[in-house]
This record gives structure tokens, sequence and C-alpha cells, in this order.
């Protein structure tokens, strides 16, 4: 699932930046048109200028189109948010859809299990390797880290 879901209110953001960037293309494709030394499909024009042309054209076009279809899948689950409503508070079909997670009701397992308990993890608390596979001798005494180099001790030029 990853860390953002997908959500009516994502829709409602593509809906708003695409409708911004055909803006854009839009006067893009004006000042282009100006500013060209050929004509809207121009016989005289290379095929690389034509082609140009068409995605000139066509990009305001799409980012409209998908500026309308986003708004429309935004205002479907807008509208129609209350017929999913029954499977929010059933157990097992509560999957965090439309981040209603406080609508839910207990989980089956309120209580964990010991068998299901799972130990802490301590940072920094395991023995430490070289890339080697060569055990760290832990420092004597002394908690703060020692720098390691090449020779193996805490002095000297490290080699790389």
């Amino acid at each position: 699932i990853g860390a953002y879901r997908v959500n009516a209110s994502s829709a409602l953001f593509f809906c708003v930046m695409a409708t911004i960037s055909g803006i854009f293309d839009v006067i893009s494709c004006v000042l282009y048109f100006q500013h060209s030394k050929y004509k809207l499909f121009d016989p005289k024009a290379s095929s690389l200028a034509l082609l140009a042309q068409v995605v000139f054209l066509t990009s305001p076009i799409a980012l409209f189109m998908a500026a309308i279809v986003s708004y429309a899948i935004f205002t479907d689950c807008r509208d129609h948010n209350m017929e999913l409503r029954p499977f929010f508070g059933s157990p097992g079909f509560d999957y965090g859809l439309g981040g209603f997670e406080g609508l839910a009701q207990q989980p089956i397992y309120s209580q964990p299990t010991p068998a299901r308990q799972q130990a802490v993890p301590v940072p920094f608390s395991g023995q430490g390797l070289r890339l080697d596979g060569t055990v760290i001798p832990p420092a004597s005494g002394n908690t703060a880290a020692q720098p390691v180099t090449a020779t193996g001790g805490g002095g000297g030029a490290a080699a790389c």
C-alpha cells in the first residue's frame, strides 16, 4: 500500500494541477505559433516542426481532459461516500478506506496473547562486525567510540 493512500482529495489536487498546467500549455502554444516561421500544418514545414505543432496542440487538450476525468472521480467519490458507510464498521472490511480508521469497531484480538508479543528491539545493542566479518572487540572501560583504521587500532593513517 505504501506510506500515502490514494483518496478523493488526490483526484481534486490532480484536477487543479492539470488545469494550471493546461493553462500554461495554452499560453506556450499561442506563443509558439506567433513566433514560428511556419503556419499550422504548413506543407513546407519539416517533419520535426510538424511533430512540435502536434505536441503543442494535443498537450493542453490532454491535460484539460485529464482534469475533467479526475474531477468526475472526485465528485463521484464525494457524492457516493455514504454508500460505503456500512463497510466501515464491519470487522474484516475496514481497510482504512477514506481515512476513517476511527470508525472501525474494536479489533478481533483486543489483547495480544503472550505467544504473539514480540520483543522490542533495543537500538545499538548488537555485536559489531567489520566488513570482512571479524568481530569488533568491545572498548575497555571507555564507552566512547574508538576510530578503527586499517591497522586495527585507534591511531595511524587509514588505508582506503
